[in-house]
C-alpha cells in the first residue's frame, strides 16, 4: 500500500498509476476542485493499492493509468 497526502492550494495534480494498480480516492476533500479517476476499468483491489487523503482547494487531482506508447496509440488510431 501506497499513501500519498495530499494539500494542495490553487493548483492540479495528476497521478500515474502502473497497470493493474487500484486506488482510493475517498480521503480526499476538495473544496472548489475536483477529484476524478480517469481509468476505464480499474481494479477495486489491485497492486500496488495507492490512498491518496489530505485536501485539494481550487485545484483538481486525477488518477490516469500508464502513459501508452507511440506504437500503441497509432495502432489504436488507425482501427
Amino acid at each position: 500500500m501506497v499513501e500519498i497526502e495530499l494539500d494542495v492550494n490553487g493548483g492540479s495534480v495528476e497521478i500515474r498509476l502502473p497497470e493493474g494498480a487500484s486506488a482510493s480516492l475517498d480521503g480526499v476533500e476538495a473544496r472548489l476542485g475536483s477529484v476524478e479517476d480517469h481509468r476505464r476499468g480499474a481494479p477495486a483491489a489491485g497492486r500496488p493499492h495507492f490512498v491518496l487523503k489530505g485536501q485539494i482547494r481550487r485545484g483538481s487531482v486525477e488518477v490516469r493509468g500508464p502513459r501508452r506508447s507511440l506504437a500503441r496509440r497509432q495502432r489504436k488510431a488507425s482501427s
